[in-house]
């Protein structure tokens, strides 16, 4: 077969745009630092690189959970040690007003102060972080805690006293404490916990009424503790104060306070929860990143190198060029 100029020069051509094409990829390469510009370039690679996409964004969506829990509990976390701290002082207003170390003048200035801590546990527990009140269970866009006409305290707008005047129809009394305290509010953690109501199903719900305790008991006494700290401060302030009638509310104190830093500790361990999250989803993103680095981008050392490679491969090919047509009559009559 005769193999003449002409196709010569279209087999140079043809190798020579391939040639030119490899040099232009490289030099794209070496641009943006990835492995593949198409999917048709790496269809497995292309795969990999979209999945570690979706889970580095999963991911985030767990931090940015995982961060904004850890400020409510954070904020809550400061409201609830600044009750505690007024609470240990009461408590020991209570204990010199039942041992009788507190005279008569100085009872109606004890009740002041209760009255006063009563206003802090509010505003305490009223307190809201991102526009959402903290300890609101699940309708965190409205203040939790109000106060009735009778002067008791309201968690959602509903007494936490048996109050006949408002519990005269179902859901009675005991129904709704039941659904009030078993609020939740589930957030993703990718933890998996509770497919049925959420992906991770992990609960980082405040409730002020659970803190503060509902109901009475068997003598009439309430366990809500802004509504023992009004009854506390009417005692202290009643001209017919004797030390006998006083102790009950003592015993009780201590059993509220009691409930009170149990659920402290339960915030506690919910806290100590999230924290462990968002230290594992952060770790979990740099790995995630690590990898998906690896599947999508080149080393830019060797991404230089095949480039000039290429370089090389072009210049040599323009040169082989030069050959490939002979010098003609007219190169010689020019």
């Amino acid at each position: 077969m005769r193999v003449t100029s002409v196709m010569m020069g279209k087999s140079y051509q043809i190798n020579l745009n391939k040639t030119q094409s490899a040099l232009n990829d490289a030099a794209t390469t070496m641009g943006n630092s990835r492995k593949f510009q198409r999917i048709a370039d790496d269809p497995a690679g292309a795969a990999r690189a979209f999945q570690l996409r979706q889970e580095y964004s999963k991911l985030e969506s767990y931090k940015k959970n995982a961060e904004n829990a850890q400020g409510r509990l954070d904020t809550a976390d400061t409201a609830l040690q600044d009750i505690l701290t007024m609470l240990n002082s009461v408590k020991d207003r209570i204990v010199s007003a039942a041992n009788g170390t507190w005279g008569p003048g100085d009872r109606p200035i004890m009740a002041e102060e209760i009255q006063a801590t009563q206003k802090a546990i509010l505003q305490n527990l009223n307190l809201s972080f991102t526009g959402q009140y903290v300890f609101g269970g699940t309708q965190a866009g409205t203040p939790p805690l109000t106060i009735g006409a009778d002067g008791r305290l309201r968690f959602q707008g509903h007494p936490l006293e048996d109050d006949p005047s408002y519990y005269t129809n179902p859901p009675f009394f005991t129904d709704t404490m039941q659904d009030l305290m078993e609020q939740e509010v589930l957030v993703d953690f990718g933890f998996g916990i509770n497919p049925a109501q959420s992906e991770t199903g992990f609960d980082v719900s405040l409730s002020a009424a659970r803190f503060l305790g509902y109901g009475t008991d068997a003598a009439g006494m309430t366990n809500n503790l802004y509504n023992l700290l009004e009854d506390i401060s009417t005692a202290l302030d009643d001209p017919a104060f004797t030390q006998a009638a006083f102790g009950p509310y003592l015993d009780k104190f201590n059993e509220v306070h009691k409930n009170f830093l149990t659920n402290v500790t339960d915030m506690a361990a919910k806290s100590q929860t999230v924290n462990y999250t968002l230290n594992r989803v952060e770790n979990s993103l740099l790995a995630t990143a690590e990898k998906q680095n690896y599947v999508e981008t080149v080393d830019p050392a060797k991404a230089v190198t095949d480039w000039k490679w290429q370089e090389f491969a072009y210049r040599s090919a323009l040169a082989i060029g030069q050959q490939i047509l002979q010098p003609s009559l007219l190169d010689y009559l020019s």
